[in-house]
């Protein structure tokens, strides 16, 4: 049976920042709407909706 994992991610330069975004998301912030704010990976702005 073959089996299936996704993976999101959210790059950022700075350790501060990343802290600060995981508090956002334990504050029930949604992932895909902090990924088009802050990510700069290219691909993440561009496919999270």
């Amino acid at each position: 049976m073959a089996r299936t994992a996704a993976a999101l991610h959210i790059l950022v330069k700075h350790k501060e920042q990343a802290e600060d975004i995981i508090k956002q998301l334990k504050k029930g912030a949604k992932f895909q709407t902090l990924a088009k704010k802050y990510s700069t990976c290219h691909r993440v702005k561009r496919t999270a909706t």
